[in-house]
Parts: C-alpha cells; sequence; structure tokens
C-alpha cells in the first residue's frame, strides 16, 4: 500500500506523514536535498524540509486534502542547508489514499516545472505586476489553462473587526488555499478589496474552492467565482482576453465577467485572423509623403504610411496591431515592402518606414534588418528608420544599444513625435541618431510665444548635437516660415505634399484626397 501511495511520483524525494506532519518514511535523495540521513528525519515534521515562510501553506495543503485526491505541485522554498547561501526551491506534491490513512504520501521534485518563483507580499499574495508577467509567460509557452475569478463578499468587513495579528493569519491561510489551487503553485493576485484572480488548475473543483475559502474566513463571508477558459490556441487572443477579464473584473463581480467574456473572446479571434490575414497577403498598402528641405524646397525623403482597404481611418487598425502584440509582424510588413520599393527604385530614393519601439528591442527584429542590410548599398542608404512608441522606454540603455546597432548597419534612425507623449529631452541625453521629428501639434502652435521659445531652444539643442530636426503637419505657408525662422531643417506636411501612391514628388505636387492616413501615435486630420 505504501508503495502504491508512492509510485504516483516520479520524484527526487518521496516521503509519508501522519496527520500531524510527522515524518514516517522518507526515500530517495534524502541527503543531497535536505542534508541528512533518512534516521536523522524519519520522526521529524515535515516543516523542518521548507523555509519557515511556508508553514501556513503547509497546514493549509494538509487541511484541504481528501481521500483520494492530490494537491499540487506547488512551488516551495527549502530549508536553507548548512553553507548554502541562495535559496532553493522545489515543487511538493501531496496525495492521501484512501486506503492508506491517516498516511499522506508527499513527493518533491527539484528543477521541475513552474513560472518562475513571483515574489509574495506580507499576505501571500503575488503582487501585480509579477502575476501579469508570469500569466503572460504561461499564454505565450502554449499553457492556455483557465483564469479564475474570486470575490469574496463581505471579507474586507471580517478583517476590519480582527486584531492586525489575527486578520494577517486570515489572509495567509487564505492565501495558502489559493496558492495550492493555482497552477504551478503560482498563487492569486489581489485585483480589488475582496477579488481575486489566479491561474487556475482545470483539475481543481472551483466551487469547493470557494466554498473552502468562504468557510475559512467565516460567518458573513460568501464567494462568487467564474473559470474563464483560453483554450483559443492565439496567444495575443487569450492576452487580450485576459486584460480585458481583469479590468472588467475591477468594477463588476465575476459572473458579469463571464457573461460578457464568451463574446470578447470571439470578436478577438476573429480580429486577430483577419489582421494576419491582412498581413499574409500583403493587403494593405503605402503611401508617401515627401520630407523637405525648408527653404530650399528641395526633397530630402518620404515617410511610408499605412492604409487599409475599407477604413475612413488605418489607426484603428494599427492600434488593434499594437493591443494584440501583431505590431512586431506589422513593422517587418512594412520594412519588407519599402525595400522592395527601394530594390526596383530607377533613381536613389530615401524612404522612412515606422518601426515601433516593442519592435526596436526585438533580437528577431534587428536579425531581419541586418538581413536587409545585406541586399546592398541601395537599402542602407535608403532605409531611414522612424522609432514610435505609445509608452516610454522602460531601459534607455538597452534601447540606446538597440539604435546603434541599427546605425552600424548603415541606417539612419529618426525619433518620431518629439515632444509629445513620451519622446522627451532625455531621448536626446542618451540615443545617438540622425533626425527628430517635431509632433505636430506642437508645430500647430508656433503662434504661441512660449511654444516658439521652448522650440527654437530644442532645435538649438539638436543643432549642437549634429542632429537633423523635421516638422511634421506643417500645412500652411505661414508655419513653414515659422518653422525655418526657428531654424528647423525639415518640413511634412500638406504644404509640401500629399502622401502619393508612389515616392515622387515635384515642388508642384499634390496628393487628390483620399481616406485619412495614419501615423503610429495616431491619426493627423490634415492628411486626408
Amino acid at each position: 500500500m505504501r508503495l502504491l501511495g508512492l509510485a504516483f511520483a516520479g520524484a527526487d524525494l518521496v516521503f509519508e506523514i501522519d496527520d500531524a506532519g510527522v515524518i514516517t518514511f522518507v526515500l530517495g535523495a534524502v541527503e543531497q536535498i535536505t542534508g541528512k540521513s533518512d534516521a536523522d528525519l524519519v520522526g521529524q515534521g515535515w516543516g523542518k524540509l521548507f523555509a519557515s515562510s511556508e508553514e501556513a501553506t503547509l497546514r493549509a495543503a494538509l487541511e484541504a486534502l481528501r481521500p483520494g485526491k492530490r494537491n499540487g505541485p506547488v512551488r516551495m522554498a527549502l530549508a536553507s542547508g548548512e553553507g548554502r547561501r541562495l535559496q532553493r526551491f522545489a515543487d511538493l506534491s501531496l496525495f492521501r489514499l484512501p486506503q492508506n490513512p491517516p498516511r499522506v504520501s508527499c513527493s518533491i521534485s527539484i528543477g521541475g516545472a513552474g513560472h518562475g518563483r513571483p515574489a509574495r507580499d506580507a499576505r501571500g499574495l503575488v503582487p501585480a505586476n509579477d502575476f501579469n508577467a508570469v500569466a503572460e509567460a504561461s499564454i505565450n509557452q502554449g499553457e492556455l489553462g483557465p483564469l479564475d475569478l474570486i470575490e469574496l463578499k463581505g471579507l474586507a468587513r471580517v478583517l476590519s473587526q480582527l486584531d492586525p495579528s489575527a486578520a494577517g493569519d486570515l489572509q495567509q491561510r487564505l492565501s495558502s488555499l489559493l496558492r495550492l489551487a493555482s497552477r504551478d503553485g503560482v498563487g492569486a493576485v489581489e485585483v480589488a478589496d475582496e477579488k481575486f484572480a489566479m491561474l487556475g488548475q482545470s483539475a481543481v473543483s472551483l466551487e469547493e474552492l470557494g466554498d473552502r475559502l468562504a468557510a475559512a474566513a467565516g460567518p458573513g463571508v460568501s464567494s462568487e467565482h467564474a473559470r474563464l477558459d483560453f483554450s483559443t490556441g492565439e496567444p495575443q487572443t487569450a492576452l487580450k482576453a485576459m486584460r480585458f477579464a481583469l479590468d472588467r473584473f475591477l468594477t463588476a463581480g465575476p459572473t458579469v465577467v463571464a457573461q460578457g467574456f464568451a463574446a470578447v473572446m470571439s470578436d478577438t479571434v476573429r480580429q486577430v485572423t483577419e489582421f494576419r490575414r491582412t498581413l499574409d497577403e500583403r493587403s494593405f498598402k503605402l503611401v508617401y509623403q515627401p520630407i523637405v528641405a525648408i527653404g530650399s524646397d528641395r526633397l530630402h525623403h518620404f515617410e511610408a504610411l499605412a492604409r487599409f482597404d475599407g477604413e475612413s481611418s488605418p489607426a484603428d487598425s494599427i492600434r488593434l496591431a499594437e493591443e494584440l502584440d501583431l505590431i512586431i509582424e506589422f513593422d517587418m510588413a512594412v520594412i519588407d515592402t519599402v525595400c522592395d520599393v527601394l530594390a526596383r527604385a530607377a533613381k536613389p530614393v530615401m524612404i522612412a518606414a515606422n518601426i515601433s519601439a516593442i519592435s526596436l528591442l526585438q533580437p528577431a527584429v534587428r536579425a531581419h534588418l541586418q538581413r536587409a542590410a545585406h541586399m546592398g548599398q541601395k537599402i542602407r542608404r535608403g532605409l531611414l528608420l522612424e522609432i514610435t512608441e505609445t509608452k516610454a522606454f522602460s531601459d534607455l540603455a538597452l534601447a540606446s544599444r538597440a539604435i546603434g546597432a541599427l546605425r552600424d548597419m548603415g541606417f539612419a534612425v529618426c525619433i518620431d513625435d518629439f515632444g509629445a507623449g513620451s519622446a522627451s529631452l532625455d531621448y536626446l541625453r542618451h540615443f545617438e541618431v540622425d533626425f527628430v521629428k517635431i509632433d505636430g501639434r506642437f508645430i500647430s502652435q508656433l503662434g504661441e510665444r512660449r511654444d516658439a521659445a521652448v522650440l527654437r531652444h530644442v532645435v538649438a539643442l539638436c543643432a549642437d548635437l549634429g542632429v537633423k530636426t523635421i516638422a511634421e503637419g506643417v500645412e500652411t505657408k505661414e508655419v513653414a516660415e515659422a518653422a525655418r525662422a526657428l531654424g528647423v531643417d525639415y518640413g511634412q506636411g500638406w504644404h509640401f505634399g500629399k502622401p502619393t501612391a508612389t515616392p515622387e514628388w515635384t515642388s508642384a505636387s499634390a496628393a487628390s484626397s483620399g481616406p485619412l492616413l495614419a501615423r503610429r501615435r495616431g491619426e493627423v486630420e490634415q492628411w486626408g
């Protein structure tokens, strides 16, 4: 019977404990893991194997274990042995055979599966950022299990009536129950007061867990819960749906979230499928707007702008690509299209292609650009990379190295939308670039004395650094003259020319009106 109880675990160490948690039998790599012999461990409490911080989880694991049921694997911190400075972790599993009461069969696996070791706060809960990272890693690895949403109504009132020590003990107990029921023992995140989310295990009954949590919390606490299925097979779909569910859970209960979840999943699947088809079939189009030297009206280069059929504005499609993490594939598709245009051009021309901050930091994208650089001087001199972003770079040093790598390949680099959003003077301190494009909303307010004064200093600073400046949104002669007076090098806008189907331009050219064209940060209404 004992061997049957232990056979479930192909583990590094297997042992049995009684209902008090006392070790009665041990087998396996005892000394390697614990630094003790079999005889030393038998008769000791199993808590000796683990860090003291795991006491609440061990207690909850025993209390929650039912005959014929298994708990785990849950990632646990092991006790520190002599001479060991680094914290070690292992996966703990428990199993209670109905034929072998009151013994509990346990196994420890070193280096088992798991999604890292997220930090936990004083209550034993996972911080939001760590949970998001673990959940996304799980989804990206194709492990599309459920997301469990649990609301413990009345918990805040119960906690407020307890002294701090008792309240802390209750929170630890609840956290341990959630951790034991979560996938790989990752644990739960508190989305809002009384509301928890976790990566669940399909084999765990959410109803039973809810009842157990409510019972542990005591009278006056009830549980409402929902299990959301992410078995779509598409990581981007699952990520978008997860974000929607957690945001909705902040203001509504799990039942409300579950009711709208199926529709969100279905709509997201449709959006992903349609956008992927657009990329695969290259059914988007590029049009080209001239960037001209202010004062001489000589063409310098074009910017490639995306247009999607059947839409009044492509801004929604670009935002969708960012939201669904398809922007990297889209950026590479645009770069490939521009490279093809450059290769076929009868005379040398330079075209700027947008590349998102997300794409810039991807080694695969830089490798893609390296292959483009090997296509020849026509591509290296003709492709200008315009870095766009919707959020600030979290690591300026890393971004600076990535930009340096692009310039080493022979490509010129431009910072887009300078003066708006995240693009700031800090970028000029860290990034060695060739161009800075000043945001059109800044340019449109050049009539304001303070705006003009600020822009004059920005332009002078860029000149001192050897960086050329581009003013976007130059729609009239008056704005062009104001930009020239401030020392801006180049201009882009209707005054110089509308986007055209091919990168061809003369000072008198003006494209006919068409669908709105969008820049990466949004749409510019004047570019109709």
